[in-house]
């Protein structure tokens, strides 16, 4: 199995390409767009954010390699690297049509949506982590409506379409909950995605891999949530022990 990384500077695209380290059985290619000065950004991972993943065992960066090119090239991937920070250009839909990779995999800079006809009508897949649980939670911010609503983080693993938050999917992940209140959007939202991730990539490699049905979208079994109110947020924050 090959798999594409589309990304850009972005923490996600990290934790992704941190994920992927593990998986020896699978080749990995990359096409890094948007990129600046290719310095991986450094935050310092907190202790209890360090105790959560430890506990429920999930990877997370603890390489010094400063840059992008070189965390790439020390794993023996292909890299490709386009300025425009732009996702849906010619330059990058073409370079991905003539990859023979089997599944695209998005880690775009915020708010970027995938647009251009050809993401979605040739011969690769787009595997997508939304962290909610479709099709309950679609949209954005859906972490906090699963903490409110289900008292647990949720990744959901799916084939991406046209239609926003709509597929076919492969893996769904429920995460408890940390005891204390750690830092979601900078660590854990990237970091369970790519866990996910990578569980979905071992299941797709299996030889008899089969993915649940494709959602359906009725208004009755779904809701879109936008990004979440300040009060909403902080109510979902009241979860967790100071």
């Amino acid at each position: 199995m090959k798999i594409l990384i589309l990304g850009g500077e972005t923490k996600r695209t990290l934790c992704y390409l941190n994920a992927l380290t593990v998986l020896k059985e699978v080749e990995v290619e990359v096409l890094l767009y948007g990129f600046t000065n290719n310095k991986i950004e450094k935050h310092f991972i907190s202790d209890d954010v360090i105790v959560y993943l430890h506990k429920n065992q999930i990877l997370f960066p603890t390489s010094d390699i400063e840059t992008y090119e070189e965390y790439i090239k020390i794993n023996n991937w292909k890299l490709k690297k386009e300025p425009n920070r732009e996702v849906n250009t010619n330059e990058i839909t073409s370079y991905i049509n003539a990859s023979d990779a089997d599944f695209v995999i998005f880690s775009g800079y915020a708010g970027q949506i995938l647009k251009h006809p050809d993401f979605f009508n040739n011969h690769f897949k787009l595997l997508h982590m939304h962290p909610g649980d479709i099709p309950s939670e679609r949209g954005s911010t859906t972490m906090y409506y699963s903490i409110l609503t289900k008292n647990l983080f949720t990744v959901t693993a799916f084939f991406m379409t046209e239609t926003i938050d709509q597929g076919e999917i492969v893996l769904k992940l429920h995460y408890p909950l940390p005891e204390t209140l750690i830092d979601i959007d900078s660590w854990i939202d990237p970091l369970l995605r790519a866990d996910c991730m990578s569980k979905a990539i071992l299941r797709l490699n299996e030889s008899n891999a089969k993915c649940e049905d494709e959602v359906s979208l009725s208004k009755d079994n779904n809701e879109e949530y936008f990004v979440i109110h300040p009060i909403l947020k902080h109510i979902s924050l009241l979860t967790f022990k100071n």
